[in-house]
């Protein structure tokens, strides 16, 4: 018991030694199962998600035992870990996640029947479980170090998708900016023309025997003026538009490229997260 609790108090430094060499080396402590204190082999797992681990283990459980049971701790019933022992082992295995925390931590425990393994326990078997858990947990590392991969790669396309369809928008605001600046342009020519069109004196129409035709003259002239007078009205309305319209555009360029700016940094840091979870999958082995 004594060796119990000397394990129990040294198990989250060690946690934490293992950690700073490799993440994934499993080492010797002790845990509170729900049958009482048993020595165990744990293993850290940055960045998993509870559920995750405890289906993985579940999953070795199956594959070794002839009965799982899934209640307060997942036990593995007549387990076989030749490498360990040549008889079958019984395998509690509980794994927890703190409040806040990134890491999931799993305690497992095997039972022969000369007992617990622990420190002082066979060779044979200290060795034979501890490479079990080792080499299981690298395989739940790789899982994991590729599901975080996965992530990152779609978020940093996330990225990548907002920064092209700034562009694009970009290019769109651009075109429409040259279309107003034409429109615009034409309107002011338009109006121009008409304005000096109406600042032209009226022509006197000579005075004729025919007073209908004189008449459909002078009706013709101020139907022309009063066309002349609504396409200068219609010509400053429409330039007095492009204007405003002109000015908002400029700004949305304006906006868009200070988005742009933000989103190449976002890319940029999604890109090196990823760089990362690359290297972290590289790390596992």
């Amino acid at each position: 018991m004594r060796t119990f609790l000397a394990f129990t108090l040294c198990m989250s430094a060690c946690i934490h030694v293992a950690r700073a060499q490799e993440p994934f080396t499993p080492v010797m402590g002790a845990y509170q199962y729900s049958n009482g204190v048993h020595p165990v082999i744990t293993a850290v797992f940055p960045g998993a998600e509870l559920r995750t681990v405890n289906s993985f283990w579940k999953e070795q459980l199956r594959s070794i035992s002839t009965k799982v049971l899934d209640k307060k701790e997942l036990i593995g019933e007549a387990a076989r870990i030749p490498s360990a022992s040549s008889d079958t082992l019984r395998i509690l295995i509980k794994s927890e996640q703190g409040r806040g925390s990134k890491d999931v931590v799993t305690h497992i425990a095997f039972l022969t029947n000369k007992g617990y393994v622990a420190p002082d326990s066979p060779e044979r078997e200290v060795k034979g479980c501890t490479e079990w858990v080792r080499a299981s947990s690298v395989d739940l590392l790789k899982q994991v170090a590729r599901q975080n991969l996965e992530v990152g790669q779609r978020d940093l396309e996330r990225e990548q998708q907002k920064l092209d369809m700034l562009k694009r928008d970009l290019q769109r605001t651009e075109e429409n900016l040259r279309k107003a600046q034409q429109r615009g342009e034409a309107a002011k020519n338009e109006k121009a023309e008409m304005d000096s069109m109406l600042a032209l004196p009226t022509i006197p129409i000579k005075t004729a025997t025919d007073s209908i035709g004189a008449t459909e003259e002078l009706k013709q002239q101020a139907k022309d003026r009063a066309r002349q007078s609504e396409r200068s009205d219609r010509a400053e309305r429409t330039g007095t538009a492009m204007t405003k319209k002109e000015d908002d555009l400029r700004w949305t360029i304006k906006k868009n490229k200070e988005d742009q700016v933000k989103q190449v940094d976002a890319v940029t840091k999604q890109q090196e997260v990823v760089n990362g979870l690359k290297r972290d999958l590289d790390a596992v082995r």
